[in-house]
């Protein structure tokens, strides 16, 4: 077999594998957070650490929360100076995602803080939600004037991903789904204007 066959061969793993591989990461990510915030501080060796973690992880550094750990990371080492405030903005960030065995494992750093704006604007849902079947809050935001998505998938046209509040496997396991990631990536290229709420703010805006 050619070198080069293999090492073909090995990328298309990869790929196939990704979503798997950025998922472990993700959840990796989150155990070291909660240990590096256990005591209130974030130190240098800390800071060092996370560092040689995420080029370990480099091609999955473009999905959150890698990401944005990684250019907040790399703006904090840039002047070789970690000031205090620096210390707390990478101390806060990671707060948002942190998780620990008794902590419900939820991601909630990549929720958006909104008041929620049913009509005309387009909605698509995920997840299991409190407040019932997916087409009774369907219903509900045509009732008042709402759109619904096309597709399944989230499109450039969707305004609002709604998460159910009982979520999916992969809330329960420190993951986002394939909805929620790839929301993200539009959000990030700014190619379209979507927020990502929680059913909660969704149902706010039902009874306003």
């Amino acid at each position: 077999m050619d070198i080069n066959d293999y090492d073909l061969d090995e990328g298309r793993m990869r790929q196939w594998n990704r979503p798997h591989i950025v998922a472990r990461a993700a959840s990796e990510l989150q155990g070291m957070a909660a240990a590096v915030i256990y005591d209130g501080v974030v130190d240098n060796d800390e800071i060092i650490m996370l560092y040689k973690w995420l080029t370990q992880y480099e091609e999955e550094c473009h999905e959150w929360p890698m990401r944005d750990l990684k250019r907040l990371i790399e703006d904090i080492c840039e002047d070789g100076i970690v000031t205090s405030e620096e210390r707390r903005q990478l101390f806060t960030f990671l707060k948002t995602f942190a998780t620990g065995p008794n902590e419900n494992p939820l991601v909630d750093g990549i929720y958006d803080d909104v008041d929620v704006v049913i009509p005309d604007n387009v909605f698509l849902f995920t997840g299991k939600m409190r407040f019932g079947p997916r087409k009774k809050a369907e219903l509900a935001v045509l009732e008042r004037g709402g759109q619904l998505a096309a597709s399944k998938s989230v499109t450039r046209e969707v305004n609002y991903l709604v998460c159910g509040d009982l979520g999916n496997v992969n809330f329960r396991q420190s993951r986002y789904g394939n909805k929620i990631a790839r929301a993200l990536e539009l959000r990030e290229d700014k190619s379209s204007v979507i927020y990502i709420v929680r059913e909660p703010a969704f149902v706010e805006a039902l009874v306003r």
